[in-house]
């Protein structure tokens, strides 16, 4: 990959970075979204982390555990993500050091 295509994919990784940012923030500040998508979520972390604790059978316990595990991963997505995205943002491009003499 030449030093400009490399430029070239790195920035568009910033923007796309950057792009993921404000997508996050329109969602966090949506009050319909919250409400509903996000108390739904909610709803259902709570009803499989009851049903993990409260089964009667170890199965229904586990799969209920499991289903609570990927509800809460959901529901902590864009943290994560917005945090791995302000970290590639902070990191300068890569500089072009010019040609190199050999010999």
């Amino acid at each position: 990959m030449t030093p400009d295509e490399q430029r070239h994919h790195q920035q568009k990784i910033r923007g796309a970075a950057q792009q993921d940012i404000s997508d996050i923030d329109a969602l966090a500040k949506n009050d319909p979204f919250n409400r509903y998508f996000v108390g739904q979520i909610n709803r259902l972390f709570q009803d499989e982390r009851e049903m993990a604790l409260t089964a009667k059978l170890p199965e229904d316990r586990d799969r209920a555990r499991h289903r609570a595990v990927l509800l809460r991963e959901l529901t902590q997505m864009p943290a994560k993500h917005r945090e791995s995205a302000e970290k590639l943002l902070m990191t300068p491009l890569p500089q072009d050091r010019g040609p190199v003499q050999v010999g």
